[in-house]
């Protein structure tokens, strides 16, 4: 009977290690997820803030371009005129640069400008309404890069 009860309690501590083991394991193996799950997330937010950060040093080009030039004029009654060379020159190169990273309705109303240019280029001749049209959408792109900077700095206020 002596040795049944050796091997019976032989078992169990046998198997309470097993157990034990077992439990450590999954135990250690879920926090090491947990934390690789929690750092994943971190260096993904990272980036999105980074990438967040370029493009708001693009809309800050295009706005300091559109401080140091005058890019619509007033030509008589309600027309107005955008000054298409500058526009083309320097403008337009910084947006293309990372237009994937741009905000849609920016990006829009960048390829609505280009698509009335290519007609005007196309007709060789920039007719008065043409002109107000792309003033328009010129004021536009500026106005929706304004709000954009805006919701940053609101965004950036919150997070403080």
């Amino acid at each position: 009977m002596d040795s049944w009860v050796q091997i019976i309690t032989g078992l169990f501590t046998l198997l309470g290690g097993i157990s034990g083991g077992w439990i450590t394991s999954y135990v250690n193996g879920k926090a090491q997820k947990d934390k690789l799950s929690i750092e994943f997330s971190r260096e993904r937010e990272k980036e999105k803030q980074l990438k967040e950060e370029e493009k708001m040093e693009i809309y800050n080009s295009v706005l300091k371009v559109d401080g140091e030039h005058i890019m619509v004029t007033h030509i008589g009654g309600h027309f107005t005129e955008l000054d298409t060379k500058i526009y083309k020159r320097e403008i337009r190169p910084i947006l293309y640069q990372k237009l994937h990273l741009i905000n849609k309705d920016v990006a829009n109303t960048l390829w609505a400008i280009d698509n009335k240019l290519a007609e005007c280029e196309f007709n060789e001749d920039i007719e008065p309404e043409d002109d107000s049209y792309l003033s328009n959408e010129y004021w536009t792109l500026i106005e929706n890069i304004r709000e954009h900077i805006d919701d940053y700095r609101d965004k950036k206020a919150r997070e403080i």
